[in-house]
């Protein structure tokens, strides 16, 4: 299955570094956090002691919750923001940065009916193994070909 990671966006002023770099630092200066509705549940039982907010309209939500200052940092996957120019221009008109903070993993899969699923598996492992070629490097030609800005 892939695994779409889920990191923290910090604000920073210009380009001077924030003093908080780990998510027991949020959590132990009761920092809210915005998170998206849809993984409320999850999210809360991997951290249970974070000040969530997670407001009812998923990402348009999130930024006008951070806008009104009701959370500090945003819980947004660096896949949100990677093919969708609308959303990045969100991000960096609020000089959000990404960190490597890991606050939850959401494994997906592909929809494929189920005799077809171990071809599937084969041809997905002997493309990586044989060529080279995954969904990683996949997106990031799809990007270059497409001329997406991913930063």
């Amino acid at each position: 299955a892939y695994v779409a990671n889920l990191a923290a966006f910090l604000t920073q002023t210009g380009l001077a570094e924030t003093d908080i770099a780990t998510m027991r630092q949020v959590i132990d200066r009761n920092i809210a956090i915005c998170g998206h509705p849809a993984l409320e549940k999850e999210i809360r039982l991997i951290w249970p002691k974070a000040h969530w907010v997670f407001p009812p309209d998923g990402f348009a939500g999130m930024f006008e919750a951070y806008d009104k200052g009701d959370c500090k940092v945003l819980a947004i996957g660096r896949q949100h923001t990677i093919m969708d120019v609308d959303f990045l221009a969100k991000v960096c008109k609020h000089g959000l940065v990404y960190t490597d903070v890991l606050i939850h993993e959401n494994p997906i899969a592909f929809p494929i009916r189920p005799q077809l699923a171990s071809a599937f598996s084969y041809w997905m492992y002997l493309g990586e193994k044989t060529h080279g070629i995954d969904l990683e490097s996949a997106k990031q030609a799809f990007i270059k070909e497409n001329e997406f800005k991913t930063q």
